[in-house]
């Protein structure tokens, strides 16, 4: 049975705002791991393949015909 504070707290949780007018780019991504792991400074490395990754996909992606 639901009590007054469980009554009060209903509904209260923060909305989360997602966009969904743009999905994220590649070079989007990479960017958002360059800002938060910069290449000069020591990084996890599986953070490290994940850039690594993301950068092997751009340059496959962006070959010219």
């Amino acid at each position: 049975m639901a009590t007054q504070e469980d009554k009060k707290n209903e509904g209260s949780a923060t909305p989360v705002s997602v966009s969904y007018e743009k999905s994220p780019t590649l070079e989007g991504i990479l960017a958002k791991l360059d800002q938060g792991f910069p290449d000069n400074q020591p990084i996890p490395e599986t953070i490290a393949r994940v850039k690594a990754h993301y950068r092997a996909l751009i340059k496959n992606n962006t070959k010219p015909e």
